[in-house]
């Protein structure tokens, strides 16, 4: 049995069930977020391409808690 990947807002992109869990993508095919939960997938897909439409994406995306230590352990 396969499943059809699931169409979103006109076909800006598309959800597919995969083996490691959501899948989107955008028109073009390019792989856009990998998710647990369908949920976490759409709202993450459509605020990526929301922001990359603004032109806002990259201001956004930062490293927190990158795991440096400093001093003695």
């Amino acid at each position: 049995m396969t499943v059809e990947p699931k169409i979103y807002d006109d076909g800006a992109f598309t959800i597919d069930k995969g083996n490691w869990g959501y899948q989107s993508f955008d028109r073009d095919g390019n792989k856009l977020i990998l998710s647990l939960s369908e949920w976490e997938c759409e709202f993450w897909s459509r605020r990526y391409l929301k922001a990359q439409q603004d032109g806002q994406w990259p201001e956004e995306s930062r490293v927190m808690n990158d795991g440096k230590v400093s001093g003695k352990l």
